[in-house]
């Protein structure tokens, strides 16, 4: 399965602070609330040297981020598997700044559906 690209649109309610998680690698979270019949908040992340990308916006701005999902397996302390899965951003936009302006909130094209 191939990890397509998933456009999120909404009001940016949180932006979290760079966290260094270990010496070579960094997250920055953000949540954005959908604008649909039923809102979703949805936490993204930025890592790396993307972190600073969230510098520029505020809480409150309309914007679309556009994300891959991304999951793992682990092995757990106490043993036996554990999975996360995040949404790990590549871009944001405030809405008018190149995001187009559309009511949808969380949009997916897969290519490969096994159906």
């Amino acid at each position: 399965m191939s990890s397509d690209a998933i456009n999120i649109t909404g009001e940016l309610i949180h932006i979290g602070q760079t966290q260094q998680v270990k010496d070579t690698f960094q997250k920055r979270s953000f949540v954005v609330k959908t604008q649909s019949e039923y809102p979703q908040e949805l936490e993204c992340q930025f890592t790396q040297d993307k972190c600073k990308e969230l510098d520029r916006f505020k809480v409150g701005d309309t914007v679309t981020a556009r994300v891959n999902l991304r999951g793992r397996g682990y092995q757990k302390r106490e043993g036996g598997m554990g999975w996360f899965t995040s949404l790990d951003c590549w871009k944001i936009d405030k809405l008018g700044e190149g995001a187009p302006a559309s009511k949808a909130t969380v949009i997916a094209e897969p290519t490969d559906l096994p159906f």
